[in-house]
């Protein structure tokens, strides 16, 4: 099989559930897993416990079918903070088993369908959508001195289109595949501060939250 061809199956293969993107699809993944893990965690009744665990390994394993690298980071950042704020009560076989089935049945999925492989050539000189997304993020914070009202929503990819991308480059860009950094850019310096004291406020409220 050539290069091509693989690379046209690959694509081919990549679970998106008609959102026309594999890592929204992998995103709202990640979420409901988390979610489930987090209630799993949470669940007074062995029953209810299982069902929650096998529902988020299931979600993990439909998440591994798109192979957003982005997606698996995100489920496993989640996964790792939900656990570690009911660490205390994960203790003994019952408490640890469920968690290592579901990261087994991720890591087996993620090999058995290639994942490990992508996950691999993951460097910026090895993969061309790594090494593309670099180029486009180091160029941010110029966009955002050079325009401090703003380029506008739904304009920060052609923008970088038009004064950013080096020459010779001809990828086409509708945001800068980075939902915060096309936020930032879009918008004034007021709404700059505004999101970042919003994301601020949230993580914080999530603190909090994590002890109680």
């Amino acid at each position: 099989m050539t290069p091509l061809s693989t690379s046209l199956l690959f694509a081919a293969a990549r679970l998106d559930l008609g959102f026309g993107n594999p890592n929204k699809t992998a995103a709202l993944l990640a979420i409901l897993a988390v979610w489930a893990l987090s209630f799993a965690c949470r669940a007074k009744r062995a029953w209810a416990a299982w069902c929650l665990w096998a529902a988020s390994a299931a979600l993990g394993v439909a998440l591994v079918h798109t192979h957003s690298r982005g997606g698996l980071v995100a489920l496993a950042a989640g996964a790792a903070v939900a656990l570690a704020a009911k660490w205390r009560g994960l203790r003994g076989a019952a408490g640890i088993l469920p968690p290592l089935v579901m990261a087994a049945a991720v890591a087996f999925a993620a090999f058995h369908t290639g994942f490990t492989g992508r996950l691999a050539r993951s460097a910026p000189g090895d993969d061309a959508s790594v090494g593309n997304r670099l180029i486009i993020w180091r160029a941010a914070p110029a966009m955002m001195v050079d325009a401090p009202g703003g380029w506008g929503a739904g304009r920060a990819g052609e923008a970088f289109m038009n004064w950013y991308q080096p020459l010779g480059r001809e990828e086409r860009y509708r945001t800068l595949v980075n939902s915060h950094l096309t936020e930032l850019v879009e918008r004034g310096w007021f709404g700059r501060a505004g999101y970042v004291f919003a994301w601020m406020f949230l993580l914080g409220m999530g603190g909090v939250f994590l002890k109680v």
